[in-house]
């Protein structure tokens, strides 16, 4: 699932709101969930596994969030962190 490494934290979630993002999780269709263990990646720099969160913010509506697990965090460089 594609995200942007600028657009979130670690710590908090990153946003999956950009276009690509928003078809990868269209294309999950019914198995879209709460809890549900995707992969998402930054083109040529990041790889990590992370827990969907679904949330509502005043400014932007509802939203998807992955929370990613910072121990299956990859570098595309060949590095763990």
């Amino acid at each position: 699932m594609f995200f942007d490494a600028n657009d979130g934290t670690m710590e908090h979630g990153y946003w999956l709101i950009f276009e690509q993002s928003k078809a990868d999780l269209a294309a999950l269709g019914g198995a879209l969930r709460d809890g549900l263990l995707v992969q998402l990646y930054s083109p040529n720099e990041i790889e990590v596994q992370a827990i969907l969160r679904f949330e509502w913010d005043s400014h932007r509506g509802g939203m998807w969030i992955g929370q990613p697990i910072e121990e299956t965090l990859v570098l595309l460089d060949g590095s763990r962190t």
